[in-house]
């Protein structure tokens, strides 16, 4: 399970989850649009040094025109364009969070053909489903399938490919009473929602779906 934090200070807890169960724990650590202007000034260092250290991936990074995020969106992309590169020099997959930007996305996305992206909590339309695919971003549900109607849902499913389709929760950890889909255990409600809607065989699909997520954070785990 690659576990991924966008806040600076959760970086450390991470990285003690990790060490508490290195047998089932990835990390992956960034820089959410979220938490930019509360960032230390030396975060690209610090950042640098967990790299350094045993990790799956670079994000939560990327890019959010909602009214949660009040970051200039040229600062954002200017963080998230850094974090990018850091991915690409690393050869780390990149998990990407995206509100209301996606022509921004596709522009900074230009020229980045064959690097690991994945767009996570995927909840957009069907055709931007269909122009990740075309340019071989990973697309990542959660638990915003379940809420969607069935024509949304399939609109969307429809558009994304076996081996670029992940499913996940979006759990931000204690004191939080998060509801059971956005826990990791109700991952399986996600997929079997999924399966269901694609008339697939649910035990193959999340199979098959599980071998996808762990090929694209593909990492040696530490015995």
């Amino acid at each position: 399970m690659c576990c991924a934090t966008g806040v600076g200070g959760d970086w450390d807890r991470l990285a003690a989850l990790r060490e508490e169960h290195p047998q089932t724990i990835l990390a992956s650590y960034g820089l959410h649009p979220w938490w930019m202007d509360g960032a230390p000034a030396d975060w690209k260092k610090q950042l640098e040094a967990r790299l350094d250290e045993h990790c799956a991936g670079i994000g939560e990074i990327g890019l959010d025109k909602g009214r949660r995020c009040a970051v200039p969106l040229a600062q954002q992309a200017a963080v998230f364009s850094w974090q990018l590169d850091l991915a690409r020099e690393r050869h780390l997959p990149a998990s990407i969070h995206c509100v209301h930007a996606w022509d921004e996305l596709f522009r900074i996305l230009r020229g980045r053909e064959g690097q690991r992206l994945l767009v996570h909590g995927f909840g957009a339309s069907g055709q931007i489903a269909r122009e990740l695919a075309r340019r071989g971003v990973h697309l990542s549900l959660g638990g915003k399938l379940l809420g969607m109607s069935q024509d949304r849902a399939q609109a969307i499913l429809s558009e994304i490919p076996m081996d670029l389709l992940h499913f996940e929760s979006d759990f931000s950890g204690p004191p939080s009473a998060p509801a059971p889909t956005l826990e990791p255990c109700g991952v399986p409600l996600v997929v079997e929602c999924a399966a269901r809607l694609l008339k697939k065989d649910e035990a193959s699909f999340g199979t098959e779906t599980a071998a996808v997520s762990e090929a694209f954070f593909s990492t040696t785990i530490p015995s």
